[in-house]
Parts: structure tokens; C-alpha cells; sequence
């Protein structure tokens, strides 16, 4: 009888797919292997590669911290997929069943390479209006941020598609300025930049005018002898004190009229333009008995 009972005890647990060696009970620990798929740049997607029961519990590290604990069925298929920055990373796959009193885990290796572009960029100037233009000389993908800068200062982020095409526009004072491009990508760890000097000349007019006294009223008229653009600041000095600073047009055609004291004056015309704030200047002397 007693022979009997061991026998069915025996049985069972061979049965329940566990054995009695040395008095230890061993159990089934699963080995969670995963396949790895780069599905889009720099994007991976790993697979579990093992059949999962329903009360399987998974996890995904990357270097250690928890990603992912995937829903399964039809929400993400245990599925876990990530987009990666450029290095090197250890991703594993962490699981925990019933059967088995320890987690158990797969790992492997991802190493992203820098895929870093040469932002270089072409410029010209606009005819007549002075103003230069910075074109982007490589292909520009939408998640693209590019940046300009002039002497260190952020001037433009452009938006582009219609709104700028990337491109970047500006009027310069007289001077030399560093004009650079700086751009980060996704698939770049560091931002990439490239500059170029610009320099703008100072383009002063030589200004001049002519004198004329109005008869009878000594009244003393002086006309410039030069074309004036609407840009153009004049001003009229005498003795170096600033006395008439014309609108032009119909008001006063850029003329000035004064009546002197008897003495000696001399009379200044100083032009200030966008490429010359320090102003071009013709003088005359007027003598008064």
C-alpha cells in the first residue's frame, strides 16, 4: 500500500513537470531572447522572440532605465520601439513569470553613429537696395533647426517651406561682421555651423551745392548739386552750429535760405546715408560787408 501511495506521489509531480533530486525543486524560467529592427533612421524596433503567456510581465530598459512596460494584444503587440540619439546603448528586455522565482532578462548592444551634415550656405547682394542674402547650399530635412547668427547674436530661425525658404536677410551698416549658420539635426550629437566675414565699405557721396543771393532781400540761398535719394539726412551748418535740416520734396527742396550779419561764415552741408553715418560734407565761405 505504502508502495503504491509513493508511486502516485511520484507521478503527479512528474506530472506537474516537477522533480524531487536532492530534495531541491526546479522550475521553468523562460529565456526572453528579442529581435532587433532598425525601421526608420536611427529607430529601432525590438520583438520578443518567445511565446508570452497572458500573465508574463515584460519590461524594457535602456541603459538601465525603465522605458517601456508593454500592454500586449492589440495596444502594442509587446512591441517596443524608440529613436535613438547618436551613441552607444545597452537596451534589454526584463521578464517575470509564475513559473519562475527570478526575473529574467536579454540584452543588446545599439550603436548610433553621428550622421552630421557641412551647413554651408551661399550670399548675395540685392542690387540697389544693399541687402544681402544667405541661402542654405544643402538639402534641409523638416526636423532640421537652423539658426543664423551676426557677430555671435541670434538673428533668424527660419521657418521654411514658403514662409523663408531658409533664407536669410539683412541690411548691413558699414563695418566687417561674421555672418554664420548653425544648424542641429537628430542624427547629430553636436551643432554644426559655418560662417563667412562680411564686409561693407563706407559709400559716401561727395556731396556739393551751389550759392546764389536773392537780389534786394541779401538773402542767401544755397541749393545742393547732387541727386538725392529719400534715404538721405541732410543738414546745413554755419560756424559749425547746425541751423536747417531740410524734408525736401515740395516743403523745401533741400534748399537753405539765410541772411547773415556782416562778418565771415562758412557754411556746411553734411550727408548721412546708410552706408556712411559718418556723412560726407562740402563747405563754403560766405563774406558779409
Amino acid at each position: 500500500m505504502k508502495k503504491t501511495n509513493i508511486f502516485f506521489v511520484l507521478s503527479l509531480l512528474a506530472l506537474l513537470g516537477i522533480t524531487s533530486c536532492e530534495g531541491e525543486i526546479s522550475q521553468f524560467c523562460i529565456e526572453p531572447q528579442f529581435k532587433t529592427e532598425e525601421v526608420n533612421t536611427n529607430t529601432y524596433k525590438f520583438t520578443p522572440d518567445f511565446e508570452i503567456k497572458k500573465d508574463y510581465e515584460l519590461k524594457y530598459y535602456i541603459n538601465n532605465e525603465l522605458k517601456f512596460e508593454p500592454w500586449g494584444g492589440d495596444w502594442d503587440e509587446y512591441n517596443f520601439q524608440h529613436k535613438f540619439e547618436p551613441g552607444t546603448y545597452e537596451v534589454c528586455l526584463k521578464v517575470n513569470t509564475p513559473d519562475c522565482s527570478e526575473e529574467k532578462s536579454s540584452c543588446t548592444t545599439i550603436t548610433v553613429a553621428n550622421k552630421c551634415i557641412d551647413p554651408s550656405f551661399t550670399t548675395e547682394i540685392l542690387p540697389n537696395i544693399d541687402i544681402h542674402v544667405f541661402t542654405p547650399a544643402f538639402e534641409i530635412k523638416e526636423e532640421y533647426e537652423l539658426k543664423y547668427y551676426v557677430n555671435d547674436e541670434l538673428k533668424f530661425e527660419p521657418w521654411g517651406g514658403d514662409w523663408d525658404e531658409y533664407k536669410f536677410q539683412h541690411k548691413f551698416e558699414p563695418g566687417t561682421y561674421e555672418v554664420c549658420l548653425k544648424v542641429n539635426t537628430p542624427d547629430c550629437s553636436e551643432e554644426k555651423s559655418s560662417c563667412t566675414t562680411i564686409t561693407v565699405a563706407n559709400k559716401c557721396i561727395d556731396p556739393s551745392f551751389t550759392t546764389e543771393i536773392l537780389p534786394n532781400i541779401d538773402i542767401h540761398v544755397f541749393t545742393p548739386a547732387f541727386e538725392i535719394k529719400e534715404e538721405y539726412e541732410l543738414k546745413y551748418y554755419v560756424n559749425d552750429e547746425l541751423k536747417f535740416e531740410p524734408w525736401g520734396g515740395d516743403w523745401d527742396e533741400y534748399k537753405f535760405q539765410h541772411k547773415f550779419e556782416p562778418g565771415t561764415y562758412e557754411v556746411c552741408l553734411l550727408v548721412t546715408t546708410d552706408n556712411c553715418k559718418d556723412g560726407g560734407r562740402y563747405c563754403t565761405t560766405v563774406t558779409k560787408n
